[in-house]
């Protein structure tokens, strides 16, 4: 019976396989010598009552008023997530006007519905002015249509 033999371009593919096997494992080896357990270890957000959601309300307030808008919006988005109907509305208004962010007034209308919701004060007017602005907007695009 006849030995298989690979060749050269076989024993090129064979061996370069492992070696693309083992690069991820010595990388990996690497980053944790680097790293330590961090890598091990998944990211795990903090409880909702852990977090000082008026600290961090307060915080984005202050940071909008100062002018830091992509912090201000960073802060509401972080605390939005545990249902803060003031962090829906200034997220609408931050998308709405393309303060902190891009404008969306998808975005804007989506956050202000939530806040509208739980009856935030301004948030249904707010809505309905992006709606109207959205329909006028359509039906200058079309013609009216």
């Amino acid at each position: 019976m006849k030995t298989p033999t690979i060749g050269l371009c076989g024993l090129a593919l064979v061996l370069g396989g492992a070696l693309a096997a083992a690069l991820p494992v010595a990388a990996i080896a690497a980053d944790r010598q680097a790293y330590g357990n961090r890598l091990e270890t998944p990211y795990k957000a903090a409880p909702a009552d852990e977090i000082n959601v008026s600290g961090q309300l307060h915080a984005g307030i202050v940071a909008y008023e100062q002018g830091n808008y992509s912090e201000a919006f960073r802060l509401f988005r972080n605390i939005s997530a545990l249902g803060v109907t003031e962090a829906h509305f200034r997220l609408g208004m931050m998308y709405a006007e393309g303060i902190g962010t891009r404008k969306s007034p998808r975005q804007a209308a989506y956050w202000l519905k939530l806040a509208a919701g739980k009856n935030y004060p301004g948030a249904t007017e707010m809505l309905a002015t992006i709606n109207a602005a959205e329909n006028a907007g359509m039906q200058a695009n079309f013609g009216g249509f």
